[in-house]
């Protein structure tokens, strides 16, 4: 992108990655790890005792950003935030490769340091980044449901103004992105036709607890057959499906039979991962080994 602040140099990005972003990531990725099989559930209704997931439509240009002080880098009488932006792990491949990290350097609005997640749009050459979710407050992880992580969010914005967080720097605006839980999804198909980036639209995350999956949405035939990664499950019969290129998720393989169910088991004897032929079945919307 074009609009990186040319008063961040060099010297001062590669400290902010290795000193303050390296181990925020480093203690929210050992958080989540330790989280994941759990039996504790945070997205619970405490009236209801009922567990929501949660569905967000979107462009699948995933981004992280870092909201720091511009004083954690260098000694100086005025305080400026600096907000570091980066793509998610499937971006810094060749998938995108005009998705690169950068950075903007603004008044001091945020008070407190974040680590916040969420998806980029652009329209009639202005961005706009739109957040999904809260990881880390002052170096602490945000231990809590869903929905209450999306209530801070909405408060920190609410405290900001959402008029201070327009046209950045003239070119980044902030906001909070259209969230759905689960009791709600067929609104989703009306937010698809009515969302201002409607047409960039072709990803849903779905959020359980604090494990994220994307699903790519794509118009494919019967007779479309493309080159899928696909591993094993814990299951018989079950595989997972992947996109080729960038490795997003993309469902469950589906098995047509018990001759394909052998050829499967057969492949995976000498293969931890497979770069197999797939067609699209139609009927059960799920990608099946062409064979």
């Amino acid at each position: 992108m074009t609009f990186l602040n040319k008063s961040v140099n060099y010297s001062q990005t590669k400290l902010l990655k290795s000193s303050i972003l390296a181990p925020l990531l480093k203690k929210y990725n050992e958080f989540v790890l330790q989280s994941k099989g759990k039996s504790v559930v945070l997205n619970k209704d405490v009236n209801t005792g009922i567990s929501y997931d949660y569905i967000i439509p979107n462009n699948n240009n995933k981004y992280y950003l870092l909201v720091t002080k511009k004083t954690q880098l260098e000694q100086t009488n005025t305080n400026y935030n600096i907000l570091y932006f980066f793509p998610d792990s499937y971006q810094c491949n060749l998938v995108k490769p005009e998705n690169s990290d950068f950075y903007l350097e603004i008044d001091n609005v945020f008070k407190n340091d974040f680590l916040l997640e969420g998806y980029l749009y652009k329209h009639d050459d202005k961005y706009e980044y739109l957040l999904t979710d809260i990881l880390l407050k002052n170096n602490n992880v945000i231990n809590v449901a869903y929905e209450l992580r999306m209530t801070l969010l909405n408060e920190i914005l609410l405290e900001i103004t959402r008029e201070k967080l327009k046209q950045l720097n003239n070119h980044m605006t902030i906001n909070i992105h259209p969230i759905f839980d689960m009791e709600n999804e067929n609104l989703v198909y009306i937010f698809k036709k009515n969302f201002i980036y409607k047409n960039e639209i072709c990803s849903v995350e779905r959020i359980s607890k604090f494990e994220k999956t994307r699903y790519i949405e794509q118009a494919f035939s019967d007779t479309t057959i493309l080159t899928k990664n696909i591993t094993t499950t814990n299951y018989t019969d079950v595989y997972n499906v992947y996109n080729y290129t960038s490795n997003n998720f993309e469902g469950i393989l589906y098995i047509k039979g018990i001759s394909q169910s052998k050829h499967m088991k057969e492949l995976f004897k000498q293969n931890k991962i497979l770069h197999l032929e797939c067609t699209y079945n139609t009927k059960f919307l799920k990608w099946q080994p062409d064979f």
